[in-house]
């Protein structure tokens, strides 16, 4: 999948700000109707905004903050129906879910593993510490690691990539040997979501990985609520 530009970032936001936030009270699906209503809550000022006709103002604050999030995160975005498909096929993908316990225990995507970030007393839900711990923890175990190959020294026992190995001179090279390690699988697809387009545990959760080095990096801005609304299965507690 190739990385989405700014421009598509604005267009996406625009979409699921209308769709979710106004169709999530008419969700269907396997979701309880004590899901739906503790989904209502995410939206509920976006939709009061609409209805007073404040609508257009309202998505479009959200959707500048997105693009402008994407772009500092550095990572990508994905829709609903794309990460609809991927799930029923049953794709190689890494599903992060960073709602509190409590929400992801009643209602989450299928196969999402919990990391929580952004403490509900949190300002702006950063990222602390400890929650990247985590969340790097939760990753690195759910990608897997892949054999790759390093060149060590043969006197320091220090490893270079190859492409460091290519740049030395012939002489130079006589000094390492080829090695195989293993490593963590950073090009495995991975996906983040929280709870609807405005929250921003995801952006923080999706930049931190970028970070370290995760390649293929995708942020799902509309969250479990555009994902109850589309009518697409969930697992959790709530599940009729």
């Amino acid at each position: 999948m190739k990385k989405r530009s700014g421009i598509l970032a604005l267009a996406i936001a625009v979409v699921m700000i209308l769709g979710s936030f106004t169709a999530v009270f008419a969700a269907t699906g396997p979701a309880t109707e004590a899901t739906k209503e503790a989904i209502k809550g995410s939206g509920i000022q976006v939709l009061q905004k609409i209805q007073q006709g404040q609508g257009e103002a309202t998505a479009e604050t959200i959707a500048i903050r997105l693009h402008d999030t994407t772009v500092e995160g550095g990572y990508n975005l994905i829709d609903t129906a794309t990460l609809a498909k991927m799930v029923e096929d049953k794709e190689d993908v890494v599903i992060i879910d960073t709602m509190p316990e409590a929400w992801y225990n009643a209602h989450h995507i299928p196969g999402a593993k919990c990391s929580i970030v952004g403490a509900m007393d949190a300002p702006e839900f950063k990222i602390r510490a400890d929650e990247k711990t985590a969340l790097y923890r939760t990753v690195k175990k759910a990608v897997g690691t892949k054999n790759v190959t390093k060149y060590k020294n043969k006197t320091t026992k220090k490893l270079i990539s190859k492409a460091k190995y290519n740049k030395l001179s012939k002489k130079n090279k006589k000094k390492y040997k080829k090695v195989t390690v293993k490593q963590v699988n950073k090009d495995k697809t991975i996906v983040v979501y929280c709870g609807f387009v405005g929250c921003e545990r995801s952006h923080q959760g999706a930049m931190y990985l970028v970070s370290k080095g995760f390649k293929n990096v995708y942020r799902y801005p509309g969250g479990i609520s555009a994902w109850v609304d589309a009518g697409n299965d969930i697992e959790g507690s709530d599940v009729e």
